[in-house]
């Protein structure tokens, strides 16, 4: 998404969820699987809803 000028916005949305899928690859490199999984499942949740409101259900 940019704006006119060519800018890039980021959507604070993507940076939450983004970091909720960084932060759970790095739990389950350091051997926390199941902590992982929940913050990797959260951070696709909070995508799935994202698009779900740009498709206006």
């Amino acid at each position: 998404m940019t704006s006119k000028k060519g800018t890039l916005l980021i959507n604070p949305i993507d940076v939450v969820a983004g970091c909720c899928l960084i932060v759970g690859g790095l739990t389950v490199i350091l051997g926390y699987a199941n902590l992982g999984a929940f913050l990797g499942g959260l951070g696709l949740l909070i995508e799935a809803i994202k698009i779900l409101f740009q498709q206006g259900w």
